[in-house]
C-alpha cells in the first residue's frame, strides 16, 4: 500500500541529490567559477522540479515573527511576507545546515 514519505525519507533524498550533484560538478573539467555556477544552476533546477529524481519545491521567505514590526519601527520601506504560520507537508526548512553533516556522512558511507 502506498504512503506519504516520512520527513527523514524526504531529507535523505534531498541531501543525496545535492551531494550527487556536487560530486558531478567536482569531476567536470571546467574552471572553478564554471563549476560553482554549474552547481548553483543544478540546485536551482532541482528546486524548480527539473531533476528527474525529485519534485519541485516550495521556496518562500520565512522571517522571524517580529521582523515585520522591527522593519516598520525602523522606517523600512518594505518587509518580508510572513509564512511561519503556513503548514507545509514535507517542509525541509529550518535545519538544513544543521543536518548536512549527518546526511553527508551517511551519503559517503553508502558509496
Amino acid at each position: 500500500m502506498s504512503r506519504v514519505k516520512t520527513p527523514e525519507e524526504i531529507q535523505k533524498e534531498f541531501y543525496n541529490q545535492c551531494f550527487s550533484t556536487l560530486d558531478y560538478w567536482l569531476e567536470v573539467d571546467r574552471t572553478e567559477r564554471d563549476k560553482m555556477e554549474g552547481f548553483l544552476f543544478s540546485i536551482f533546477s532541482m528546486l524548480d522540479g527539473c531533476s528527474g529524481a525529485l519534485p519541485g519545491w516550495i521556496v518562500a521567505p520565512d522571517p522571524h515573527p517580529t521582523d515585520k514590526d522591527y522593519a516598520v519601527e525602523c522606517g523600512e520601506e518594505t518587509y518580508w511576507p510572513e509564512n511561519h504560520e503556513v503548514k507545509i507537508a514535507g517542509n525541509l526548512s529550518g535545519g538544513l545546515h544543521e543536518l548536512m553533516g549527518h546526511y553527508l556522512k551517511a551519503y559517503k558511507a553508502d558509496r
